[in-house]
């Protein structure tokens, strides 16, 4: 939306926190899994770096668009003001999740959406 120059819309405040992870990340551990005679097959994936709404989009209008339209409107009753996952099943079996950082993650979404939009 911010690439098109269309309204993001912000349930709440944008306080609400958020593990976020970037796509290349999820696959490489979802694929750790995939391939694993483990124990477990089913792991939490997330960055283990709490970020809110209002960061994501601090992030985004530094690297797409100063201009970013948001439109807040009430929250919802089934959003959770965090939402953290553990994810040290995951951790103690695969080791620490490769992160690429919301700002590389974000430049990286972009550079792939201006060439697929």
């Amino acid at each position: 939306r911010a690439l098109k120059g269309e309204t993001i819309q912000v349930y709440g405040d944008g306080s609400f926190v958020r593990y976020y992870i970037y796509i290349e990340d999820a696959i490489r551990a979802i694929l750790n899994i995939s391939f694993c005679d483990c124990k477990y097959k089913i792991y939490n994936i997330g960055s283990g770096i709490g970020t809110s709404i209002q960061e994501v989009l601090k992030e985004i209008r530094k690297i797409v668009t100063e201009n970013l339209q948001i439109h807040f409107t009430p929250g919802r009753s089934v959003d959770l003001s965090k939402n953290y996952l553990n994810i040290q099943r995951y951790e103690d079996e695969f080791g620490e999740i490769a992160i690429t950082g919301l700002r590389e993650g974000i430049r990286k979404t972009q550079h792939f959406l201006k060439r697929t939009i």
